[in-house]
């Protein structure tokens, strides 16, 4: 009943643009040391002062990041042990950050996965635990939760965290951050929560996207303000905070020295507010009349980051489902069909066998293609229909993502 009235007191603050929601537990969920505070620093001090009980997940260690782990410890070379190292100092800063804004060490949880590998791990579908090469390891070499780098493990130690903890309000990464990680920690939260029908209120807090913040500077004067590409596509709301909270949050993003690198993007996060989008359940009803299939469901018109732009021939543009009795409809529009690889990926929470790849192959009887146009038929027994699903489009070029639409959580709708 209370998770519900807070559900329906966040419904009411989007309405009147409100940035204040009342939340006895809050859970911040965190990719790396320092994202926790570069996004939600303020908000945590915030619910704090509330008397609000916050507890921080951290999934990584921030372990992967070899120039600045080359620069701390004056080597041009990293062995495994350095990175271990590297990753327990980012540890240790994250500690002292947010004991800064006021949180104790026994509230932040470290799950230990290995930085950089979040989207290999879920999308690794063998049984044994994903080994990632330069740390020499398929299991976690940290003290405290000793995980294996398996999709089982990264879903169940953060839905044992959720089912326990019992949160009023979930931080999570943005769904369409630019960092795999970031995506993949917001997906993981997202597919929980479906799986376990946990009606949970998410604010999500963007941190890497082309020219974000705006003006990468130090300026305590300017507002955070939302790309202008995600603005219509999200609901948003902005949280100002005081020139002491500020202050505070500039002292804890101090104690990153491990990012001194990247201290002019760490001090564009010193604003007059935060700001977290919220992203809505999308609804498919059923429709025996297929000559409404053209009717657009999900429209994504992205830009790409600068980098990838000559080398993506193929973008996607749109990304239509039209739900019948028995299939499932997909039409992605492209740019350009070319030499990139385009998959359909369906994920189903409430099933063990979790991620559906469907990928383009013209000989292949499921798809069908119409100019740049790609038509996908799937039969609903094939993923064991249950109602609830989670899908996204990606384009991939020499195995590297040069594209993708945003993850869609559908209510498939009789």
């Amino acid at each position: 009943m209370k998770r519900d009235l807070i559900f329906l007191l966040l419904l009411f603050m989007i309405i009147i643009n409100s940035p204040i929601i009342l939340a006895q537990k809050v859970l911040v969920v965190a990719p790396h040391p320092d994202d926790e505070v570069l996004g939600v620093g303020g908000s945590i001090y915030e619910h704090l002062a509330l008397e609000d009980q916050v507890k921080v997940i951290i999934m990584t260690n921030g372990d992967g990041y070899l120039l600045a782990e080359k620069l701390f410890h004056r080597s041009l070379f990293s062995s495994s042990d350095d990175l271990i190292k590297f990753g327990n100092t980012r540890r240790e800063e994250s500690i002292k950050a947010l004991k800064v804004m006021g949180l104790a060490k026994t509230d932040i949880v470290f799950l230990n996965f290995p930085d950089g590998y979040l989207k290999d791990i879920l999308f690794h579908t063998i049984r044994d635990p994903y080994f990632v090469v330069k740390l020499k390891t398929s299991h976690s070499p940290y003290s405290g939760f000793k995980v294996d780098y398996s999709q089982h493990e990264l879903i169940s130690r953060l839905e044992r965290i959720i089912k326990t903890y019992d949160p009023d309000l979930i931080y999570t990464p943005h769904l369409e951050d630019r960092h795999s990680d970031h995506w993949v920690t917001s997906l993981v939260i997202d597919l929980i929560l479906s799986k376990n029908k946990l009606n949970i209120p998410q604010y999500q807090y963007l941190v890497h996207w082309p020219n974000y913040p705006q003006k990468l500077k130090l300026d305590k004067n300017l507002q955070l303000i939302e790309p202008s590409e995600l603005r219509d596509k999200y609901n948003w709301v902005s949280r100002s905070l005081t020139d002491r909270v500020i202050t505070l949050k500039e002292l804890a993003l101090n104690e990153f020295k491990t990012q001194r690198l990247i201290s002019r993007f760490l001090d564009s996060f010193l604003r007059k507010n935060e700001i977290f989008a919220i992203n809505p359940t999308r609804y498919i009803v059923q429709n025996p009349n297929l000559r409404h299939f053209k009717e657009i469901i999900l429209k994504d018109i992205k830009t790409l980051e600068k980098k990838n732009l000559e080398k993506a021939r193929t973008k996607i543009k749109e990304l239509s489902l039209y739900n019948t009795k028995d299939k499932l409809y997909v039409k992605i529009k492209t740019t350009s069909l070319r030499n990139n690889k385009i998959v359909f990926y369906l994920l189903t929470p409430q099933q063990n066998n979790l991620i559906h790849k469907f990928s383009y192959n013209s000989n292949n009887n499921q798809w069908e293609q119409l100019n740049d146009n790609l038509y996908l038929k799937i039969n609903k027994e094939q993923f064991n229909y249950r109602e609830n699903i989670i899908v996204s489009a990606f384009s991939y070029g020499q195995r590297k993502i040069l594209d993708r639409t945003g993850w869609y959580n559908i209510e498939l709708l009789n």
